[in-house]
């Protein structure tokens, strides 16, 4: 049996693909920061330890949702998904940019 029938080569495909490897790099970037910032707010010290938790999975999540959208955005733009391969200044720059503009639309 080939790879691809055997139901193998689906996985392999999915992490190829650089929005696996964008959500990843932002999950795990974004994870522990916003555990470094539970200092800062009044009400989650107080918090019961598995809220607090859930809370910044939350967070984590649409940090992944908008460095996605921050990425297709620039796909669009570009017109290539394998912008990131060899991405320039500009390409990175609209990336940021992007990704500041729906974070401050949304905090």
């Amino acid at each position: 049996m080939t790879e691809t029938r055997s139901g193998y080569g689906q996985p392999k495909r999915l992490l190829a693909t650089p929005e696996f490897n964008v959500a990843l790099f932002a999950l795990l970037l974004n994870f522990p920061w916003e555990f470094l910032q539970v200092p800062f707010f009044a009400e989650m010290p107080a918090m019961a330890h598995w809220d607090a938790v859930l809370f910044c999975t939350r967070a984590t999540l649409g940090d992944v949702l908008i460095a996605l959208v921050a990425y297709w955005v620039v796909a669009g733009v570009r017109r290539r998904r394998d912008w990131l391969r060899c991405p320039d200044a500009l390409a990175l720059l609209g990336f940021v940019a992007v990704g500041v503009v729906i974070t401050i639309g949304l905090e």
